[in-house]
């Protein structure tokens, strides 16, 4: 019996000339990784989209550290709301925030006043939505 250059004998497989598994293997893993790649691209995020997701990060840390936690509640319900379901979206705002907390402490910063980042963070949400409803 003979399917697609390969010959099924009782005891063994016997290949056609010009004709391997490897081959076959090699065709269906470039298969997948063209499909894997434009999964990835049709998920891509802009730069600008990238940026808003990091100012909300530094804004987070600074209302974290200044236990302003009002606005750290108002920023998370807006990247739930307005970001694609993304891990990796999440991870940027979380490492952002951890990157920018640390940065705080070590250059002693003081806390900006209520209403100023209220403001900063009403702003940045504003930014956020329109970027992601555009892109």
């Amino acid at each position: 019996m003979t399917w697609q250059g390969v010959r099924f004998g009782k005891d063994r497989l016997e290949f056609a000339p010009g004709h391997s598994l490897v081959r076959k293997s090699s065709r269906t893993l470039v298969v997948f990784l063209v499909l894997f790649a434009w999964l990835t691209v049709a998920f891509a995020v802009s730069d600008r989209q990238l940026e808003s997701i990091k100012s909300l990060g530094e804004l987070n840390a600074i209302a974290l550290h200044c236990k302003a936690l009002r606005e750290t509640r108002k920023m998370k319900r807006a990247l739930i709301e307005n970001l694609p379901k993304r891990r990796q979206l999440g991870e940027l705002f979380d490492q952002q925030t951890h990157r920018s907390y640390m940065e705080f402490i070590r250059i002693k910063a003081s806390c900006p006043g209520q209403a100023g980042l209220t403001e900063q963070v009403d702003a940045a949400i504003k930014h956020l939505q329109s970027v992601f409803r555009q892109d």
